[in-house]
C-alpha cells in the first residue's frame, strides 16, 4: 500500500520538489544564531522523522512523527513492528536538553502519523492505517478499509513518563489536530460514506474534508459533531486551529466549486487553497465563512496559526500567478525534477466574525523551489519553517544549501517576518543542513525558544552545531534559536537587570539597577500566562519565591516606570 497520506500532507514534494532565553546581553534585533541541535539514535538501517511538535506550558517539547527498525530517545529504545514504519511521540525537555520519554504505536503495516496538540499534561495525536490493526497502548483499533482508517489518540504526561489513555476511530485519514481544554477538533478526508462516531457523511464526488469534535472524558472520549466540505474533484482538509468557539480549518481543492455550508468558493486553476471558519455551538457546528486564495498553478494551504483576530497561513503555489485578495504574489520559477514548480506563500488575514478578508501576502524564498511546512505567530513576529533547494531569498537575506550538497539536496530553513499591519517584511533566515538532505517539517515557539524539527541525514550542521549518525537513512532531528525579540525591548532596563543562580531551585535573586518608583516582577509559563506577580523597591536585590513550580523554563518581566526587560528564568 503506498503512504497515501505521506504524499498528500508532506510528500507533495515528489510532486513540488523555546522557552529558553540569553542571559541579557543579546541585542533585541540581532540575528539569532542556532544553539542546539541533535538527533535520535538508530541503528545503521532504521529510520525516523518528525513531523509535528507541540509545546507545554513548561516548555517541553513533544514530537511525533513516523520510524522504521530500532530508534532510541534518550533511554527509551523503541522496535517497529513487522517491517513498515511505526508511530513515535516522544518528551524532551529544555532542563535537561534531552529527551524524557518516548512511545510507539501502530501495528504490522503502515502506520502514518501527522500532528501533535498538547492541553495541559494531555497529548494528542492524529493520523491513519490501513490494514489489519493498530494498538495505542491497550486500545486496538481494526482497520475500517484498505482507503485508510484515521484515528486521534491520546496520552498523559505524567512528568518522567506518558500512557496512552485512549484512541478513537475515525471515517478518514487524519492530518491535524487542534485541542482547547477537554475539546478536540481534527480534519482531515474521507471518500465515500463514512462513520464518525453515530455520524455518517458522504462524499459529493472523490475526496472530501471532514471537521470533527470530540470531548476528552478523561479515560475515553465521544464525537460530538462533524461537518463536511467538498465537491467533485478532490478535496483536503490539512490543518486546523482553534480559538475559543471558532475553529479554522485550511487545506487545498481541486474540484471547480467547493460548499462550505452555503458558501461556495470557485477554483480559479488546477487547485486553489482555502481558509474555513466554524463556530462551535457545543454539540453542533456550523461554517461562518470561507476564503479562496491561488490562480492558474496548483496552490495549497498547509499550516494555520491563530492569534487573536489574526490568522496566518502559509503554503505554495504553483507556476502560476496567485492571488490573495488584493495582494498578487507571482509564481514558482524553478523546476524541480518531475518537472514541476513550487515556491511558497505566507498571509495574514483578518477575523470580523460573519466574514474575513486577507490583509497581506508575501511570497517566501523567492522563485526558487521552497515549500513551508510550519508557522507561528507571537506578537508581531511570524516564525516559519521548511525546506529549499539551492538557494531562497527572504528580503534581503539570502541562504544556500550545505556545500557539496548535489543539485536538487534539501536543507531546513527557518525564517521571521514582522507584521507592520498592513503589510510584513523579512527580518532574518537561517539555513541548517548537510550535504544529503533535510526536511524541515515542525515549528514550535515556547517564550523565546523556536524549535525546528524534521529529518536529517546526516551529517549536518546548524551553525556550530553539528549532527551525526550511525545510519545512512533518515533519523529524527531537533535544532533551536532563541530570539529575544519575542519579549525583549531596547531599554537601559533591559541590559542592567540581573538573574541569579541559573538554573534556580526554590527560590532566586533579582538584581535591579536604579530606576523610578518600585518594579513589578511577573513569572509568566511557556504559552506566557501569568503565574505569579510581586512589586519590589527598585534599585535593590529582591527575593523570587519559585517553590511549587514545576522543573522548566519561564520567563521573568520586570516593568519599572515605563521600562521593561525580560529574563530567561529556568528552574529545576
Amino acid at each position: 500500500m503506498t503512504y497515501f497520506l505521506l504524499f498528500w500532507r508532506h510528500g507533495k514534494l515528489s510532486l513540488f520538489i523555546a522557552l529558553a532565553l540569553l542571559a541579557g546581553q543579546q541585542s533585541w534585533a540581532q540575528v539569532p544564531a542556532w544553539q542546539l541541535a541533535m538527533a535520535a539514535t538508530q541503528t545503521a538501517i532504521s529510520s525516523s522523522k518528525v513531523f509535528e511538535s507541540a509545546t507545554d506550558a513548561n516548555g517541553n517539547l513533544f514530537l511525533t512523527g513516523p520510524f522504521r527498525g530500532t530508534v532510541t530517545f534518550g533511554n527509551t529504545t523503541l522496535v517497529s513492528a513487522g517491517n513498515n514504519e511505526d508511530i513515535f511521540v516522544a518528551k524532551w525537555s529544555p532542563v535537561t536538553r534531552g529527551f524524557v520519554w518516548a512511545q510507539r504505536a501502530g501495528g504490522v503495516d503502515i502506520d502514518e502519523v501527522y500532528s501533535v496538540a498538547v492541553s495541559g499534561t494531555n497529548v494528542y495525536i492524529v493520523g491513519s492505517f490501513y490494514t489489519g490493526s493498530a494498538s495505542f497502548g491497550s486500545t486496538v483499533i481494526p482497520s475500517n478499509g484498505i482507503y485508510g482508517t484515521g484515528f486521534v489518540a491520546k496520552l498523559n504526561d505524567n512528568g518522567t513518563t506518558g500512557r496512552f489513555e485512549w484512541a478513537q476511530a475515525l471515517g478518514g485519514p487524519a492530518a491535524w489536530v487542534a485541542a482547547n481544554g477537554a475539546n478536540v477538533y481534527v480534519t482531515g478526508i474521507f471518500v465515500g460514506t463514512a462513520s464518525f462516531g453515530s455520524t455518517a457523511l458522504t462524499s459529493a464526488g472523490k475526496r472530501d474534508l471532514y471537521l470533527a469534535k470530540l470531548t476528552d472524558a478523561g479515560t475515553n472520549s465521544s464525537i460530538d459533531w462533524t461537518l463536511r466540505a467538498g465537491g467533485s474533484e478532490d478535496d483536503s482538509g490539512i490543518c486546523v486551529a482553534v480559538s475559543g468557539s471558532s475553529v479554522y480549518i485550511a487545506g487545498g481543492f481541486q474540484s471547480p466549486s467547493i460548499n462550505f455550508g452555503s458558501t461556495v468558493l470557485a477554483q480559479a486553476g488546477s487547485g486553489d487553497a482555502f481558509v474555513a471558519k466554524a463556530i462551535d455551538a457545543g454539540s453542533t457546528a456550523s461554517f461562518a465563512w470561507a476564503l479562496k486564495a491561488g490562480g492558474s498553478g496548483a496552490d495549497e494551504a498547509h499550516v494555520l496559526d491563530v492569534s487573536g483576530n489574526n490568522l496566518y497561513v502559509a503554503g505554495h503555489v504553483g507556476d502560476g500567478v496567485a492571488t490573495f485578495g488584493n495582494a498578487v504574489l507571482p509564481g514558482a520559477a524553478a523546476v524541480t525534477t518531475s518537472g514541476t514548480k513550487c515556491t511558497s506563500f505566507v498571509a495574514r488575514l483578518n477575523d470580523a466574525g460573519a466574514s474575513a478578508s486577507f490583509v497581506w501576502a508575501q511570497q517566501v524564498g523567492g522563485a526558487g523551489y521552497n515549500t513551508c511546512w510550519g508557522v507561528k505567530a507571537r506578537g508581531t513576529n511570524v516564525y516559519l519553517v521548511g525546506e529549499f533547494v539551492n538557494t531562497s531569498i527572504f528580503g534581503s537575506t539570502s541562504i544556500s544549501t550545505a556545500a557539496g550538497s548535489p543539485a536538487l539536496a534539501l536543507d531546513m530553513f527557518v525564517t521571521r517576518l514582522s507584521d507592520a499591519g498592513n503589510s510584513a517584511s523579512f527580518d532574518w533566515a537561517l539555513q541548517g543542513g548537510g550535504p544529503s538532505t533535510e526536511n524541515g517539517y515542525a515549528l514550535s515557539v515556547s517564550g523565546t525558544q523556536v524549535y525546528v524539527s524534521g529529518a536529517t541525514s546526516a551529517p549536518s550542521t546548524f551553525g556550530s552545531h553539528a549532527i551525526s549518525s550511525t545510519s545512512w537513512l533518515a533519523v529524527a532531528a531537533i535544532a533551536s534559536l532563541t530570539d529575544v525579540s519575542i519579549t525583549a525591548t531596547a531599554t537601559g532596563l533591559n541590559k542592567n537587570v540581573g538573574l541569579f543562580p541559573d538554573p534556580a531551585h526554590g527560590r532566586a535573586t533579582v538584581q535591579l539597577p536604579a530606576a523610578t518608583g518600585t518594579a513589578t516582577l511577573t513569572i509568566l509559563d511557556a504559552l506566557g500566562r501569568t503565574l505569579r506577580t510581586q512589586t519590589v523597591p527598585a534599585n535593590s536585590k529582591a527575593d523570587l519565591d519559585l517553590t511549587g513550580l514545576a522543573p522548566g523554563l519561564y520567563a521573568l518581566r520586570i516593568a519599572a516606570g515605563a521600562d521593561t526587560a525580560t529574563r530567561r528564568l529556568m528552574v529545576e
